[in-house]
């Protein structure tokens, strides 16, 4: 019986290089490894919002010292837009992933305010300039690479290129067995078949544990 340093050296010399690829959805790209690098064509996030629920105002308007209290003027949330601009002296209720209103770049989380039964809110002292929003790009540049090419893809690698509006990318083609079924036989006994011209990826996508899988860029040579 061979020893698992010797079926291993075995495998690695009858290994090749997979050399073309293939335009695939990304769906299908689970496993698949990158044939080229993926830039972001658009800034994430694309646009300024809020990053809590809570008022938007302007900077220049933060209470000092004491708190402050401001009309509602306008109401906001993820998906819309405000219909007004911040205007000094007032507030602007805005929630978690809505696009800050023109001239606000403050918000005040909910918990923090109080609401008075007039529809005031009353705004405490001691935020600083800026917080709770978050700025267009802050997590990735429109033109950075995100993904580098051999990269091999995993299902938070697929998230982040639908993020950014990636609906599919160019992948090294899978490997193919060769023309006849090859036996691999494991410590334990148990047999494995790999058929002729057999693709791979339902191994990673949860097939039978008896499925063997060989990874992209590796295509095996039988004796």
């Amino acid at each position: 019986m061979l020893s698992v340093e010797d079926a291993v050296a075995l495998l690695a010399s009858r290994l090749g290089v997979v050399e073309g690829s293939e335009s695939i959805r990304l769906v299908q790209a689970d496993g698949r490894v990158l044939a080229q690098d993926v830039t972001a064509p658009l800034p994430l996030p694309p646009f300024t919002n809020s990053a809590v629920d809570g008022y938007a105002l302007r900077g220049e308007d933060l209470p000092i010292g004491a708190e402050k209290t401001f009309p509602v003027v306008d109401w906001v949330q993820a998906g819309a837009a405000a219909d007004h601009a911040a205007a000094p002296g007032r507030a602007i209720r805005i929630f978690t992933g809505a696009p800050m209103p023109a001239g606000a770049d403050t918000v005040f989380m909910q918990e923090d305010v109080r609401i008075e039964e007039t529809g005031t809110v009353i705004l405490p002292p001691g935020l600083k300039r800026g917080a709770n929003v978050r700025p267009t790009g802050e997590d990735i540049a429109q033109g950075q690479v995100v993904l580098k090419e051999g990269h091999r893809l995993r299902p938070q690698d697929i998230a982040l290129a639908a993020a950014l509006a990636r609906t599919e990318s160019t992948r090294s083609c899978w490997p193919r067995s060769s023309s006849r079924p090859v036996d691999v036989r494991s410590s334990n006994a148990v047999w494995f078949m790999i058929p002729p011209n057999c693709c791979w990826p339902a191994a990673r996508s949860g097939a039978a544990a008896q499925t063997l899988w060989l990874p992209p860029l590796a295509r095996f040579t039988p004796p």
